[in-house]
């Protein structure tokens, strides 16, 4: 589980620094246009909240008791995601790469979190009996 939390962590982190650090490029990449000023968002939204969400990882890693609320939260981001990300592209009718990039990576991530989520749980009523 720590594991799982620190690969993951450390693949937030690189998305953040690439947001962070060159935003003209991942805006490109994703096909929004961009001014100064939505260069500061676009760092801000996609660079700050994975940023974050990976620190928030790491802390979570080191304690096991904090390993539900790490599963908890990482599962119901990235579904959250995914699904707005399916809904957006049939309104939109914007499917390409790009998204389903998106998809292959934060499909996987919520279904694994939500199966580590519960058996977080299990562990932790298991640990409370003895």
């Amino acid at each position: 589980m720590r594991i799982f939390l620190l690969l993951i962590a450390t693949s937030l982190f690189f998305f953040s620094a690439a947001y962070i650090l060159t935003p003209e490029q991942m805006a490109e990449a994703t096909g929004i246009s961009h001014t100064k000023s939505g260069l500061t968002d676009f760092r801000a939204t996609y660079g700050g909240l994975q940023l974050g969400l990976a620190v928030f990882l790491v802390w979570s890693a080191f304690a096991k008791v904090r390993f539900k609320s790490a599963f908890f939260a990482l599962g119901v981001l990235m579904a959250c995601l995914a699904v707005l990300r399916v809904y957006g592209m049939m309104v939109d009718g914007s499917p390409d790469q790009f998204h389903y990039i998106g998809l292959a990576y934060e499909i996987p991530i919520a279904l694994i979190s939500t199966w580590f989520y519960f058996k977080s749980s299990r562990l932790q009523r298991i640990t409370a009996d003895a």
